[in-house]
């Protein structure tokens, strides 16, 4: 039985790097071809429901980063109206198509990726998704095309230089019935871009001029999925604990400073912020429980890294 296969120098790229390999046609008898071609496509798409029954709506819409074919063998593509016409003398004659012998067929390409592209994400429940896919096939004339695809992993750069601390603050103020006096927090961590799995170390400032205690903080990390199609935005939060630190040693009255060291889940998506219609970021949520009083928060942003692995000699078969 004839196949196509797609191999390449490694699968993990970032935008603006070249990828380099081959499409090895594998043939079990000798068939003519109009072309041997290989298909780049990298693209988003955003999807969400709102409302249910005769009520509900469906907001979606997809756009491309890039979208190329390069003809390896033969010649380009046809147009519909061409295929047609090739078909029909196709039948009568097969002189103006090239043959290619039962056997093993190799094809060398390069492509060079466009620069600054989004992260690949597919949560895989869900319809929406950033993917980097690629298509190998052989244009059979009067016959079932054979065809390879796959997806790439894609990297979102990032630039080292931009990484630096990062913190944020915020206060209330508490009503004469409750005593009056306010409640000012800073928090901060070492650095503003972090790989999954990494502990970080940061602090907690406080400045306590009321009689409140507070009974508890907490640290959460909130992932943010921003989607938009056409005219429409979706915004959905996803929160993981990550530290509990029970009575903490904030005295009325005397500032005080709170070390926190906590460690990141190991399978969080990377942060993107390089597409149109689809977004990840994330934010350190420093939560000050106080007892018959609205809670204070203080939202640090932080940025979730992925290291790119670059597996060497890997083909989809």
């Amino acid at each position: 039985m004839s196949s196509i296969q797609i191999e390449t120098e490694k699968t993990d790229y970032t935008g603006g790097e070249t990828i380099r390999g081959r499409v090895i046609l594998s043939l079990s008898e000798t068939i003519p071809v109009r072309g041997i071609r290989i298909d780049f496509h990298g693209f988003e798409k955003s999807y969400w429901r709102t409302g249910g029954g005769k009520n509900s709506s469906t907001h979606t819409q997809t756009a491309d980063f890039y979208h190329d074919e390069l003809t390896l063998f033969g010649r380009p593509a046809l147009s519909r109206t061409e295929l047609l016409a090739d078909a029909v003398r196709g039948i009568f004659s097969k002189e103006h198509y090239e043959f290619l012998a039962l056997g093993e067929h190799p094809f060398e390409f390069e492509y060079t990726l466009p620069p600054n592209l989004p992260a690949d994400y597919n949560p895989g429940d869900s319809h929406y998704k950033i993917a980097h896919q690629v298509k190998a096939y052989a244009d059979i004339p009067l016959s079932f095309d054979i065809i390879e695809m796959g997806e790439f992993t894609v990297y979102e750069t990032y630039d080292p230089w931009d990484i630096n601390p990062v913190s944020s603050k915020n206060n209330k103020s508490f009503m004469f019935d409750m005593g009056g006096g306010s409640l000012e927090l800073e928090a901060g961590v070492e650095r503003n871009m972090y790989f999954p799995g990494e502990v970080i170390k940061g602090a907690l400032q406080a400045n306590n001029d009321s009689n409140r205690v507070i009974k508890q903080v907490t640290v959460d990390l909130n992932m943010i999925v921003h989607q938009k199609a056409r005219s429409r935005d979706s915004t959905r939060e996803i929160k993981h604990r990550l530290l509990e630190v029970p009575h903490p040693n904030i005295k009325q009255g005397i500032p005080s400073t709170i070390d926190l060291q906590f460690s990141l889940p190991e399978d969080l998506y990377c942060s993107i912020t390089s597409s149109d219609l689809v977004k990840i970021t994330y934010e350190l949520i420093f939560n000050a429980d106080v007892p018959w009083a609205v809670d204070l928060d203080v939202r640090v942003p932080i940025r979730i890294l992925e290291r790119a692995g670059m597996p060497s000699g890997v083909g989809w078969e």
